[in-house]
């Protein structure tokens, strides 16, 4: 039993070099399974960034659209705001121009007022002065020169009767 394997003729050097290989081939494994761990945290990394812009983008393109709402409601509000301020102008110089010319209105028939009533109160100093010289002259008073008028019986009667026919012209003018 003193058996031994033969020995073989050729013995292989290359035992090194084969678990040199299979060491670096499982430092590559290592290499190549961090690699890939990296490159899937990059990926979630990257989707989660990119996910996060395009919703930025998303909200953003909201607002855009709620400011130009916003502002076209803004620029027809305004548009309309505007075309109400010429109308109201139009419609105060309208309305300055009546005004005006209603105080002018006012103001002339004021004075046309004053002056009629200053003329009434000529005519009444008149009246007195003439019924006070009939008086005076005749003795009579207006009632009675009225009965007498169709009496007329000497010229102070025909001058007093002229007097009266005057003076009822003057009223009837008034």
């Amino acid at each position: 039993s003193d058996f031994q394997p033969p020995v073989p003729a050729y013995k292989s050097k290359s035992g090194g070099v084969i678990e040199m290989l299979e060491d670096m081939m499982d430092k590559s494994k290592d290499e190549l399974t961090k690699l890939r761990s990296k490159e899937t945290e990059a990926k979630h990394s990257y989707e989660m960034v990119s996910q996060s812009m395009q919703d930025q983008i998303k909200f953003a393109q909201q607002e855009l659209a709620k400011v130009q709402k916003t502002q076209a409601e803004q620029s027809r509000i305004k548009a309309d705001s505007e075309k109400d301020l010429q109308q109201t102008k139009a419609s105060l110089a309208e309305d300055e121009k009546t005004l005006s010319d209603f105080s002018l209105d006012c103001k002339s028939e004021v004075a046309e007022y004053e002056e009629g009533v200053k003329s009434r109160g000529l005519e009444l100093e008149a009246l007195k002065t003439a019924k006070a010289t009939l008086k005076e002259s005749s003795g009579l008073s207006f009632l009675q020169l009225e009965e007498t008028r169709s009496a007329i019986r000497n010229s102070l009667d025909l001058k007093h009767f002229e007097v009266v026919r005057m003076v009822r012209s003057l009223g009837q003018k008034l």
